[in-house]
């Protein structure tokens, strides 16, 4: 039996997380905050967010050592975190979601450190990172409004990565996750499923425009409007 031929383009964003974003779940819309320019069709998710050998190591010599380990090591944990994101998915899109007092079980907690974390760590430019935060918040709208991007959590603080104060993270295009450090949140206003005004999407959103680093990523394509107000988060 042949061996499975070795991954080379390896993501730093996993393709399970885009497809949270996609209206097909294979495709994606990508708007380049640095040209302006928005993409006339939408681009496979596999084509995005990814470098040649990212995880691999080598000799001195040039030659792969435990080729493809970290990267079947990631695939692993990402078919758990996609069972995380459809059970809280599925539960937000519940009617009684806004009536949980703790709508986050502990182990939905626990993987999303885990990944949010390891998403950080991902990143081409980082190599160890970790998120002290404690309270979570998940909100929630009725139609889509949210993006995502290459760099799709934002960190607030004076000390971020290692000791941020605020953490906002798109889900998908109708629900998001905002944490913040135990002392800075009441007991009553955390693990709690939330709806969102305008304002806060409109937070959330200049969260997306402002620190990715060159795509922004969507379940459709940007309006003209949309555009201008992208270019203008980015100015400020």
């Amino acid at each position: 039996m042949s061996r499975q031929k070795p991954t080379s383009d390896e993501h730093f964003i996993p393709q399970f997380y885009l497809k949270q974003f996609s209206p097909d779940r294979e495709h994606i819309f990508q708007f380049d905050v640095l040209s302006g320019k928005q993409t006339p069709v939408a681009v496979s998710t596999k084509s995005i967010c990814y470098q040649k050998h990212l995880y691999e190591f080598r000799n001195d010599d040039g030659e792969f050592l435990y080729r493809n380990a970290l990267e079947h090591l990631l695939g692993r944990y990402e078919i758990e975190f996609a069972k995380v994101f459809k059970s809280i998915q599925s539960k937000a899109s519940s009617c009684i979601g806004f009536q949980s007092l703790n709508f986050l079980s502990d182990n939905e907690i626990a993987m999303l450190s885990v990944f949010l974390t390891t998403l950080i760590a991902r990143k081409p430019e980082v190599l160890q990172a970790g998120v002290d935060v404690a309270k979570e918040i998940l909100g929630v709208t009725q139609k889509p409004v949210f993006w995502t991007s290459d760099n799709p959590i934002t960190l607030y603080g004076k000390y971020p990565p290692l000791k941020p104060d605020e953490v906002v993270f798109p889900l998908s295009p109708c629900l998001v996750l905002y944490m913040m450090p135990y002392e800075k949140t009441k007991p009553e206003c955390y693990n709690r499923l939330v709806e969102l005004s305008e304002r806060d999407v409109e937070f959330i959103n200049h969260s997306t425009a402002a620190h990715c680093q060159r795509w922004i990523y969507s379940q459709s394509p940007l309006s003209e409007e949309q555009k201008k107000w992208i270019a203008n988060q980015r100015e400020r």
